[in-house]
């Protein structure tokens, strides 16, 4: 089927297909960034399923599955936000469940400013020679190659994987009969080390799309549990020897962790003055638009740059009411200099949430959205807030710490709404370049996706933390507090914000960070200029940050990646670049399918969670039982791991 300029685009079917992918794809990412702090991109799973229904109909257009991806993207990027950041509000006892209305009014208003945001940068990221956009690109030549057969593989491929995947965490999370991660310490005289694994499709899925970057990640973890965690524990003790487990994670979590933050805020920082250049281009080509607006193309117009200019001011304005009140209420200056605060803060987090969008975008055309430095940026806005809002509040801080910390998170999250659009859909706009979409249907698409997203996102994410509990934070009864979904980086925020504001941050430690951060970073530049390796701070970063069970199980799907392009790149001289290259789409489509398939298993799992009050509400074996199902587990996951291998690297060769 060609496309041509009559061709089906934004039609109600590839809006309602959108929708019900982007609600869908908005809830398995809520369950899986809160588990292992990441989530993964929407467009690969969402362009195979929408095809794949799409092709039930009798007229359809690979435009519409453009339409209906890019819908589904912007779902997948609000969860992103959401996980990332709102919880800090429960793990500081400022909010005791997730508020509808609160969300709904900061993703609707940061996900509009955060179109414009798009739009003003499409453009010019698009053009820019030096990004290759593997995702957007990978996808976009999927597109074209099934467009015109009837070759359903990929749908089959991406469906059974979410099957496999979901039968394998209603083992582990809900029958219990598979471990879902295994743990060894020992104590060395006052100190203790050790580390763990993850039994997870998911994790591992991840750390397959990473790739060989994992290994950093893995160089951090070693560094904190086998040097710095030793090292401190020594240092200031166990709080209770009986307890490895417990005494070991509480360690790590108050001097390890900090440190990863230092080299998360190196990166961020890093990341923005080595873009410095590419951001200021966008804004001239911005302009330069804004002046051309009528002798552009009708295949590379935009939605109206003037009209997206009002949009965002209109969305900037409930946001500034919010806070001239906040100000206002602390009675620290006259109601003039509480209105010139709280413009200076609004100008502040439309500027941030610029930059964090152009520098997240400009990353993902150049390494995909998987290795994007969005947590480091989220920092640096907690940080900048944080100081802003402390100077401001001064001696009020006491009386008014909850609302003064609520107020930094929600204006981390509307910059993280507003930046986050970019950063996902940078790549459905470079898919729909090759498959000739038209942009302005595009983004026309992204508002429905948003308010959809929105409408529904709150609920799930309150449904997940009533299942599963969030950071240590349980709902009700019946969930053990250590079994709770981690949120990484939600509990970074929730820290920094309330050690800055408080005025007790131990700057000693993230300065450590730094310098990890600025000797991996140095490394980088040295690997980058000589083509052997590459050393990214964020991972090593996320080595320190994240917990060991999910580190090592990133670091597993990593080594897989590794080995399988290492044959992959052996196969290309027996049998060609276009066979293995079908190889590496039908192996990447199994993956998205088992990291998505474990994730919707959890959110399914969340309703019987939630009806009996009881993470173990589908448990048929005894505690007793699970050195049994962590072993069995091993023997699944090693299984898995042989198939995907088999997947990526066995050519089938028609026999004449």
């Amino acid at each position: 089927m060609q496309v041509t300029k009559n061709s089906l685009e934004l039609t109600f079917k590839a809006i309602i297909i959108g929708v019900f992918l982007a609600i869908l794809l908005c809830g398995a990412n809520l369950y899986l960034g809160l588990k292992i702090g990441t989530t993964i991109s929407a467009s690969i799973p969402a362009s195979i399923i929408s095809l794949g229904i799409l092709r039930m109909f009798k007229k359809y257009s690979i435009l519409e599955n453009n339409i209906s991806q890019t819908i589904a993207s912007s779902g997948e990027a609000l969860a992103g936000v959401i996980i990332f950041v709102f919880p800090a509000l429960l793990i500081l006892h400022v909010w005791q469940d997730f508020h509808y209305l609160d969300l709904l009014f900061l993703g609707i208003c940061g996900g509009f400013i955060g179109i414009a945001y798009s739009v003003l940068l499409r453009r010019v990221l698009l053009k820019d020679p030096n990004l290759p956009f593997p995702e957007g690109n990978a996808i976009g030549q999927v597109l074209l190659a099934t467009n015109n057969t009837k070759d359903k593989s990929g749908f089959k491929t991406i469906l059974g994987a979410i099957g496999v995947a979901g039968l394998i965490n209603l083992c582990q999370n809900g029958f219990k009969i598979l471990g879902d991660s295994y743990y060894k310490f020992i104590q060395v005289n006052k100190s203790v080390i050790g580390l763990g694994t993850s039994f997870s499709p998911a994790v591992i899925g991840a750390g397959f799309l990473i790739g060989g970057n994992a290994v950093v990640g893995f160089i951090g973890l070693l560094i904190g549990w086998l040097i710095l965690l030793p090292y401190f524990a020594n240092l200031h003790g166990l709080k209770d020897s009986s307890d490895l487990v417990g005494s070991a994670f509480l360690v790590w979590k108050t001097y390890v962790r900090p440190v990863g933050i230092g080299v998360f805020l190196f990166s961020g920082v890093a990341t923005i003055l080595m873009m410095t250049g590419s951001i200021i281009t966008a804004v001239k080509e911005s302009i330069n638009a804004l002046r051309n607006i009528n002798d552009v193309d009708v295949s590379e117009r935009d939605l109206n740059i003037k009209k997206m200019l009002a949009l965002v001011i209109v969305c900037i304005i409930p946001v500034g009411i919010f806070l001239y009140f906040k100000i206002a209420g602390l009675n620290v200056c006259s109601p003039a200099m509480s209105l010139v605060y709280t413009i200076f803060i609004a100008i502040l987090v439309l500027v941030l949430g610029f930059i964090i969008a152009a520098v997240a975008g400009y990353m993902v055309g150049m390494i995909g959205s998987s290795n994007s430095p969005l947590s480091g940026l989220y920092f640096i806005a907690v940080i900048l807030l944080s100081l802003v809002i402390k100077f401001i509040a001064e001696s009020h801080i006491g009386a008014e710490m909850n609302s003064l910390m609520a107020v930094v998170i929600l204006l981390v999250g509307f910059i993280g709404f507003s930046a986050v659009i970019t950063n996902e859909n940078i790549q459905d706009f470079k898919s729909g370049q090759i498959i000739g979409a038209t942009p302005y249907k595009q983004q026309i698409s992204l508002f429905i996706g948003v308010v959809c997203a929105m409408l529904v996102a709150p609920l799930l994410i309150n449904l997940v933390f009533n299942a599963y509990g969030i950071a240590g934070i349980v709902p009700h009864p019946g969930i053990d507090p250590n079994n709770t979904l981690s949120a990484p980086q939600a509990s970074a925020i929730a820290m920094i914000t309330k050690n800055v504001l408080h005025g007790s941050q131990d700057w000693s430690l993230m300065g450590l960070g730094i310098a990890i951060g600025a000797v991996v970073f140095i490394l980088d530049q040295i690997g980058k200029k000589t083509g052997k390796f590459r050393t990214p701070a964020i991972m090593m970063g996320m080595g320190l940050y994240l917990p060991p069970d999910l580190v090592t199980g990133l670091f597993v799907g990593g080594l897989l990646s590794i080995f399988i392009k290492r044959r992959q790149r052996k196969l290309v001289a027996i049998h060609g670049t276009e066979a293995v290259e079908k190889l590496d789409n039908k192996t990447n489509v199994l993956i998205c399918g088992l990291i998505a398939g474990e994730s919707l298993m959890g959110l399914l799992l969340a309703v019987p969670f939630v009806i009996k009050q009881s993470s173990d509400a589908l448990r048929i074996v005894g505690t007793s039982f699970e050195p049994i199902a962590q072993g069995l587990s091993l023997i699944v996951i090693i299984l898995l791991l042989r198939y995907i291998y088999r997947t990526a690297t066995k050519i089938k060769i028609n026999k004449a």
